[in-house]
């Protein structure tokens, strides 16, 4: 196993061992899939060092909700790698910074148009908002 991988995966399991770790995926340039044999998925920002647990492996297709956390998540992160508050994605999208907030809790997300928007605001596709498969 790669050691560099292997630091960012003692991160998140400081006592996790090799027999352990099923595949190590790298899904972009900041984040990293962790697979465990026991069927736990994790994925892992090394930019932040956040990092979260995959509750619906086997699911087909996320439920709305799952989909709003998912996209708050993913939001966080692009936001934090760019070093943008709320109030500066807010005003460069024109928009509020409740509705930013809205986004950012999962509570809503935005529509295509805003969505292209931030993209641009935040220098990354539309697609660094949802990830593929994994």
């Amino acid at each position: 196993m790669d050691k560099y991988l292997w630091q960012y995966v003692k991160m998140v399991d400081p006592f996790v061992t090799e027999n352990e770790i099923a595949e190590l995926k790298e899904l972009n340039e900041w984040d990293l899939l962790i697979v465990f044999h026991n069927g736990k998925k994790v994925i892992l920002d090394r930019y932040t060092g956040y990092h979260k647990d995959i509750f619906y492996k086997d699911v087909k297709e996320l439920t709305e909700e799952q989909e709003k956390r998912e996209f708050a998540y993913r939001l966080r992160s692009l936001m934090n790698r760019k070093w943008i508050t709320q109030e500066q994605l807010a005003d460069q999208i024109n928009t509020s910074q409740v509705m930013i907030s809205r986004y950012v809790r999962g509570e809503t997300i935005p529509s295509a148009i805003t969505l292209r928007k931030m993209a641009k605001a935040l220098e990354c596709s539309m697609d660094d908002f949802f990830y593929k498969e994994y």
